[in-house]
């Protein structure tokens, strides 16, 4: 089934292109992780510590005190998803048979 194109416009291609989500590979993962974790160390704060100290602190810019407070936000509120489902199917399995012993 294909989804319906809401981009915009009767031509061909007309609109804004979809956006692809960025994904790191574990590799970067790891390695960012040890920079974040050798540096806690050097300075004696998490990388959470210091989100907190720029979300609280008066002197830090608006715009990048608001980004903290907006990335803990997102890592703590719960989404809601609102869907409606009118037709519910029931998958019954059959009963788990134990091991005859030996």
């Amino acid at each position: 089934m294909n989804k319906k194109e809401n981009r915009g416009g009767k031509r061909e291609g007309a609109g804004a292109k979809p956006k692809k989500a960025i994904q790191y590979s574990e590799e970067h993962k790891k390695k960012l992780l040890r920079a974040f974790n050798k540096k806690a160390k050097i300075t004696g704060k998490t990388i959470y510590e210091l989100q907190a100290d720029m979300a609280y602190d008066p002197t830090v810019q608006d715009a990048v005190r608001l980004g903290a407070i907006k990335q803990f936000n997102d890592a703590m509120v719960v989404k809601e998803l609102n869907v409606k489902t009118d037709n519910l199917q029931v998958i019954v399995l059959p009963p788990v048979m134990e091991e005859p012993e030996q």
